[in-house]
């Protein structure tokens, strides 16, 4: 069973994961819906813009996507720690 630290990275990466989809996902249907009327005809993002803000910030979640599988990796072992005399054993 995994220790506490590493169910809350894994939390952690469903969470950011989850908000990456859903922002994604909704972007796909702002596009595909496109304006309906006046009332979406509003001075705003249009679709790029609307994308590129979307990816922005989804940009987030992929860095905590990132750093939190690193740690996890990190809790679980998945690859043991060298000592720095062992860093100059690759010559």
């Amino acid at each position: 069973m995994p220790s506490q630290e590493a169910e809350d990275l894994i939390h952690g990466i469903a969470d950011a994961a989850a908000r990456l989809i859903e922002s994604n996902v909704a972007l796909a249907r702002r596009v595909l819906r496109g304006p309906d009327g006046p009332d979406d005809a509003e001075p705003g993002p249009g679709p790029v813009e609307d994308a590129w803000l979307t990816w922005a910030d989804g940009a987030g979640d992929l860095v905590t996507l990132s750093y939190l599988s690193a740690q996890l990796a990190d809790v679980l072992g998945v690859y043991p720690r060298r000592s720095p005399r062992d860093a100059g054993d690759d010559d």
